[in-house]
């Protein structure tokens, strides 16, 4: 595990998202007191479940940057 994770500023990550050559994944990892299926998201991320993080990175591509968002 890492002992910090590093913050990206939401304009760099919009930025990002709109570059033509994006090669990443936003994922929402709110936990489920705070995810509402019908809540606004960041358009194209995916749902990750926070509980069961370790396991779901796995199956995410490892050839991309990863963006995690709680809130």
């Amino acid at each position: 595990m890492l002992d910090g994770v590093p913050r990206v500023p939401v304009e760099e990550l919009a930025r990002r998202l709109q570059s033509e050559d994006a090669n990443l994944i936003v994922a929402d990892v709110r936990s489920h007191g705070y995810y509402d299926a019908e809540s606004e998201r960041i358009a194209g991320s995916v749902r990750l479940e926070p509980n069961n993080l370790e396991e779901e990175i796995k199956n995410l591509p490892h050839d991309r940057e990863i963006y995690l968002y709680c809130t």
